[in-house]
């Protein structure tokens, strides 16, 4: 599972997953085919603070779209849009 910070049309860098089908929205793909569970967010840095439970998350999204053959919403091609380091604004890491 490839995680990457992407800009597409007129929105706001977003969290994205990397697919065979091109890069989806990870917290609109966690919402749509996860109805019951709480979205994930729409950055990296707020999905690494959820540890292991947001992670298990979004290894069950990316699953869930490598899998499926029509996925419920746009896969953005990697071509024609904005990628931006993985962690835009990362924190100090301290001892």
């Amino acid at each position: 599972m490839k995680l990457v910070t992407f800009l597409a049309e007129n929105e706001h860098p977003r969290a994205g997953v990397v697919t065979a089908h091109g890069i989806f929205d990870l917290a609109r793909a966690s919402f749509l085919l996860f109805p019951d569970g709480a979205p994930l967010p729409d950055d990296i840095l707020a999905l690494l603070y959820l540890e292991a439970e947001g992670m298990e998350q979004a290894y069950a999204v990316y699953d869930a779209l490598e899998t499926i053959e029509q996925p419920p919403l746009v896969a953005y091609d990697p071509l024609k849009v904005r990628l931006y380091a993985p962690v835009p604004r990362p924190g100090a890491l301290l001892d």
